[in-house]
């Protein structure tokens, strides 16, 4: 029967019905909020300036994501996703609404529209209400009217992401209960299993390269990959990314798409559902042993994984009980989720076709995993597959004056991209030791590395190993001798770049002292540092001494120090035209002298129980002094294990090392 009834008509019934609604977010969105903002600029003008003033309106009240409307849209779509189709786990309301007649295409339609208005109309207004209010009082930027459209129309689309995905929630269930159950499966299903996929690779493979956290199936879960996998999470993602000054065109683009398949799926399913779906868990018969499927299986990995890893070391796991949790855990859920849908205990083993697939591919998965049955830890690119390679190692990145790149791992890939080298011998070398060592090293004389292979095809393998000190030395060593690798490694370009204001000498007793060279010939310190940079072989930072620290200031930051060695010998003979610089510690220089012996087993690794040893006598000084090491390990190490030398001058107290192999007899 076709529908008499205009679309206008059901669309002012539906506002009346849901009338509550739309009164409550007008209130949020047109009172509450206006006068929340008024009454915290009020505050903000006894303690803020007016720069300050503005950042904060443009940012935490206007911008995309703000702290107070963005959650309201957020809410205000859920709850009108549940209430727009709330009648489909009644069976008296379902048999009312298909009496009418009125296309189920049309009630759809209807609700959408109906739910926009009531959500989205009193944001619009709140929203120009602020901007009203910020033009009053001058704290609104030109940039808070220029984005407005932007941000209101990505704040609608993700009203009717989120809106859509609690809408197919609410349809696939009869039950109220399971429908809210349903609600939260889908916004954040997406997110937990990329966030265990990033887990289990984490735990069970020794040679991941993660890029989210680095232990903790929670830490994933916030992630950006994982985030991106849920409507909600995506939305504050894209705030974030959009409040830094990044583009989102592209992320814009991806959400409209989804949201028309997310309103295509609604359509679909609210058109099909079966009438008599109502008052029973799942509308859908045929959906109950997938959703059941999915879910033992993910908790069986999640939590076998989770109880097996509890040593927290990648790459290793207990067989036992990583078989055991996986299992227990998928009986129990399965037979939860089928009471669930049946309440009925008789009925929790009687289906047992989904309870057997579930429980053979949570064991095949582990299977997998546990005796890494793919070679995913062995693997390694055959040489003519490969057209670059690029490593990294935190040992390395200590070399630069600048530190490490340790980000996140999205941006660490960036750097290792410009790394990368076409002669590749010594990192593929490296990488070979690094598979050899895969559940057999001790990270004694070892590194922890981090290796790309750029393929031909245009694939990109990572990897993480543990490698030899000397095989990896030698590999660094050997890129060394390539200009543009050693200038990226040591942040050349970037001191080129840098303009210092001041420079100061930090000499090895502690003394600073101010470099007066004049204005015209500062750039030339600057220039004599990157030459020996550019030229030092790359023993100088391994094994090298440091006798000092050049600090440089800039106005308004803060300041960059930068090691000079004892073979930087043109860079000392610049500063010695303005300073004095001394080459070495001797005992009349020297208040006291502690040495802090950590050796042992135990202590050695944990530092703790030290026996402190005084020395006294200028004999004994001179002895440690002979065999002392100023500065860290890189790459290698060159110093005894579990010795500390405190040095005590008129200027400072330093911490220094002994030299392997320059032990003094008394100790």
């Amino acid at each position: 029967m076709t529908s008499r009834i205009s679309f206008y008509k059901l669309l002012k019934e539906d506002i009346k019905k849901r009338v509550w609604m739309f009164l409550m977010f007008i209130t949020l969105f047109v009172v509450i909020i206006p006068i929340s903002t008024m009454i915290q600029y009020e505050g903000q003008l006894a303690y803020s300036t007016a720069k300050e003033i503005q950042i904060w309106f443009q940012h935490d009240i206007m911008g995309l994501g703000d702290v107070k409307m963005s959650p309201l849209i957020v809410m205000g779509a859920i709850i009108s996703g549940i209430t727009s189709f709330s009648h489909l786990h009644s069976k008296k309301q379902l048999d009312f609404y298909n009496s009418l007649p009125v296309r189920r295409e049309k009630w759809f339609a209807v609700t959408y529209v109906s739910s926009l208005l009531q959500i989205m109309a009193p944001y619009v207004l709140g929203y120009i209400l602020h901007m009203i209010m910020g033009a009053v009082n001058r704290i609104a930027v030109p940039e808070v009217f220029g984005s407005a459209l932007l941000i209101i129309g990505a704040n609608i689309l993700f009203f009717l992401l989120i809106y859509a995905v609690t809408s197919i929630a609410i349809i696939l269930t009869g039950k109220s209960i399971t429908g809210l159950l349903g609600v939260c499966v889908l916004m954040f299903y997406g997110p937990t299993v990329i966030a265990l996929k990033e887990y289990i690779m984490l735990q069970a493979y020794e040679t991941y390269m993660t890029t989210g956290a680095m232990y903790g199936f929670m830490g994933n879960i916030y992630g950006k990959r994982a985030m991106t996998a849920s409507p909600i999470m995506a939305y504050y993602v894209i705030a974030d990314k959009y409040g830094q000054g990044d583009s989102i065109t592209t992320s814009i683009i991806i959400s409209v798409i989804a949201v028309l398949a997310a309103s295509a799926a609604a359509l679909i399913l609210y058109k099909f559902r079966p009438a008599e779906g109502a008052g029973k868990a799942m509308a859908f018969k045929k959906s109950e042993p997938v959703i059941k499927f999915l879910a033992a299986v993910t908790a069986g990995l999640l939590f076998g994984v989770t109880v097996s890893s509890q040593n927290n070391t990648q790459g290793e796991m207990s067989t036992g009980w990583l078989f055991f949790i996986s299992i227990l855990a998928v009986i129990i859920v399965c037979a939860v989720i089928e009471f669930i849908y049946s309440m009925d205990v008789k009925m929790i083993f009687k289906k047992k076709i989904s309870l057997g697939a579930a429980l053979l591919l949570t064991a095949a998965i582990c299977a997998v995993i546990r005796f890494d049955l793919t070679g995913y830890n062995s693997y390694l690119p055959k040489k003519e597959e490969i057209e670059a390679m690029s490593i990294d190692t935190y040992s390395l990145n200590g070399v630069s004056p600048y530190g490490g790149y340790w980000w996140d791992g999205e941006r660490y890939k960036d750097v290792l991209a410009k790394r990368k080298v076409q002669d590749f011998d010594g990192i593929y070398e490296a990488a070979q030791d690094g598979i050899g060592r895969v559940g057999k090293h001790d990270s004694g004389d070892e590194n922890f590395v981090t290796i790309a292979c750029y393929l031909k095809n245009g694939k990109t393998v990572y990897r993480s190993y543990w490698v030899e000190e000397e095989t990896l030395f030698d590999c660094i060593e050997g890129l060394f001798q390539m200009k543009e690798y050693r200038r990226e490694v040591l942040g050349l370009d970037q001191m080129e770049e840098e303009t210092f204001h001041t420079y100061s000498f930090k000499d090895i007793l502690g003394k600073t002292t101010v470099v007066p060279v004049p204005i015209d010939r500062m750039k030339n310190i600057m220039d004599a540092y990157i030459a020996e940079m550019e030229t030092q072989p790359l023993s100088v930072f391994t094994d090298g001494n440091v006798i000092g620290q050049l600090i440089c200031s800039e106005k308004g930051d803060g300041d960059t120090y930068f090691p000079i060695y004892a073979e930087f010998t043109d860079m000392i003979r610049v500063l010695e035209e303005y300073i004095e610089v001394p080459g070495e510690l001797k005992p009349e220089d020297i208040i006291s002298m502690d040495i802090k012996d950590f050796r042992g087993e135990e202590n050695e690794n944990t530092y703790t129980d030290a026996q402190n040893i005084k020395v006294t006598e200028a004999e004994q000084m001179q002895e440690v002094l002979d065999g002392l090491r100023i500065g860290d390990d890189f790459i290698k190490s060159t110093t005894e294990r579990g010795l500390h030398v405190e040095i005590t001058t008129k200027y400072d107290t330093e911490t220094y090392y002994i030299r392997k192999g320059m032990l003094p007899d008394f100790l």
